[in-house]
């Protein structure tokens, strides 16, 4: 998932592992919302055929959670709860289509 996610951003961007399968990624001089959901998007993207694993293909299902600063939060620790529970109304909106 990790290669998945770092081909999807830019270089620039930082990809990191917080927990089992939770990654975030800060993407700097994002500057607009619009610029922000094409980032998301992208990553949508790279997460539609199924990953590779040992030679079998897994379909995984990408919850993507967005927060922008300084528009919903002023600081990282704010920030970074706020993704996580973005994250996880995009996750609750997945169990009720099933």
């Amino acid at each position: 998932m990790a290669r998945t996610i770092v081909g999807a951003v830019r270089q620039v961007d930082t990809v990191a592992r917080l927990a089992g399968d939770e990654f975030t990624v800060l993407c700097e001089n994002v500057d607009s919302e619009e610029a922000a959901l094409q980032i998301v998007t992208k990553l949508q993207h790279a997460f539609e055929p199924p990953l590779d694993i040992d030679g079998e293909p897994l379909a995984v299902r990408a919850s993507i959670g967005l927060s922008l600063f300084p528009r919903d939060a002023q600081d990282a620790r704010t920030l970074m709860a706020s993704a996580d529970a973005a994250m996880y109304r995009i996750k609750q909106g997945h169990k009720r289509r099933l």
